[in-house]
């Protein structure tokens, strides 16, 4: 199996400087697309943010000393902020960081935001201050492909808790059933949006799995490049967080 590569081309829709109205749901409008190669020193950081307010930011663990498949994703967090995307916004979430198995309560402030870069810092309750400055990755104006969804894929699950090696069979309407190397089921919808191969999913986690078993919620994105889907989700609470990779399907 491949390693997953540190900058992945997922050619979502960029929105423009500025914001909508401070009425819109938080994962609404466009969507953002941003990268930082040097997170915390030596982690690149992929940063997804709706114009409605929601914003995602997934991190890779230090490639110079980790073993894959763990070390792939490190963690990421989730955050809303009071109104539409604008040039500077807060946002107030949680850092769900698997190499330190914590979840703790974040605040990422973006100082400055546009099309074409973006910077501010993240700050972890009790814990660290980082700087964020993040560069576009591309910008896509095509709609979301269900088709290239189907597939048997192979990949992992990560949570605080730990994390386990994954195949999943996918249906080409986004239905995924999955089995880890531990005996733990996931089943979830993958709804689509309008554009950028973005994703609306629900799942339920069952029993042995590295997260509490329930419903969750959250977003899945799959590039149009390698065909990998990405999904990141959390419990009603947002107490817990879990991060999904499936690699290129391993038959269509």
């Amino acid at each position: 199996m491949p390693l997953p590569r540190p900058a992945i081309a997922l050619s979502l829709l960029l929105a423009s400087c500025g914001g909508g109205g401070s009425d819109a749901l938080v994962d609404s409008g466009p969507v953002a697309y941003y990268s930082d190669f040097s997170f915390r020193g030596s982690h690149p950081l992929s940063l997804i943010l709706f114009e409605g307010g929601l914003i995602y930011g997934f991190y890779q663990s230090d490639y110079s000393a980790a073993v894959f498949p763990q070390f792939a994703y490190a963690g990421f967090f989730v955050g809303t902020t009071g109104a539409a995307l604008d040039v500077a916004a807060t946002y107030r979430g949680t850092d769900f960081n698997f190499d330190a198995k914590s979840a703790s309560a974040a605040t990422l402030t973006v100082t400055e935001q546009c099309t074409t870069s973006l910077s501010g810092d993240l700050r972890v309750v009790g814990g660290s201050s980082d700087e964020i400055g993040a560069g576009s990755v591309s910008v896509a104006m095509d709609p979301t492909v269900t088709a290239t969804l189907g597939g048997t894929y192979a990949g992992f699950i990560r949570s605080i808790d730990g994390g386990e090696t994954v195949n999943a069979n996918m249906s080409a309407t986004g239905q995924l059933s999955a089995i880890t190397s531990g005996g733990c089921t996931v089943t979830a919808t993958l709804k689509p949006r309008e554009l950028g191969n973005l994703y609306d999913t629900q799942a339920i986690l069952g029993t042995g799995c590295p997260a509490p078993v329930g419903n969750y919620r959250g977003h899945a994105f799959q590039s149009y490049g390698t065909r990998n889907v990405y999904v990141m989700l959390t419990d009603d609470g947002t107490k817990h967080g879990v991060f999904m990779q499936m690699f290129m399907p391993l038959s269509p």
